[in-house]
């Protein structure tokens, strides 16, 4: 988006009010990692400034357990969104798929655990990391979907949304709504887009 800014300009005169926006990482090692090099993470906090300026209110999709990546990335993906007002944030764990590059490298390495292929949902750790154990990489990705949206964060977001928006009563009860729904479904450990609202096991 930043190789043509005026894009944002554009995007809110033509009405777009949200979007959802694959960062991937903020560690630009991880990005290398993974041939995403065109991400520049430096340039992040600028492309969502010109967003809320404009009115667009940036949904970041993020995704933790690449080899780059430590347990601080998560603290620090935090402070970044809180820093930069961000209220949407949608979070996975790395997920080598069957026919990707990354499946064919783990599995030459004998990098993959997993019991089932149902577990390839990207909320469950199918491979061995090099910085967590499984289960450290599976619990910090979880208590940090939760932090990101407890009460706390949930009245600065609804916030943001009221400010943002050119019907704040509207943006009130949506935001409301949307935030609620997250939490209630991150809290259970339920993937918010993996569902729907009201699904049964």
């Amino acid at each position: 988006v930043m190789k043509n800014p005026d894009l944002i300009d554009l995007a809110a005169k033509a009405g777009c009010t949200g979007l959802l926006i694959g960062i991937e990482s903020l560690n630009q090692s991880s990005l290398k990692g993974v041939h995403k090099s065109f991400n520049k993470v430096e340039q992040y906090e600028e492309m969502i400034r010109r967003m809320q300026e404009n009115g667009i209110n940036p949904c970041l999709s993020l995704i933790f357990g690449f080899d780059e990546d430590t347990p601080d990335q998560f603290r620090h993906t935090i402070e970044f969104c809180r820093k930069n007002k961000v209220g949407y944030v949608i979070l996975w764990i790395l997920t080598p798929l069957p026919g990707t590059n990354l499946f064919a490298e783990m599995e030459g390495a004998g990098r993959l655990e997993y019991d089932s292929w149902s577990m390839f949902d990207l909320t469950n750790v199918v491979f061995q990391p090099k910085h967590f154990s499984k289960q450290e990489l599976y619990e910090t990705y979880w208590k940090s979907y939760q932090e990101l949206y407890s009460i706390k964060s949930i009245a600065g977001s609804v916030w943001q949304d009221v400010r943002l928006s050119s019907n704040p009563v509207r943006a009130f009860f949506s935001g409301a709504f949307v935030q609620t729904y997250f939490r209630r479904k991150v809290y259970s450990r339920d993937h918010p887009l993996v569902g729907g609202i009201g699904m049964r096991n």
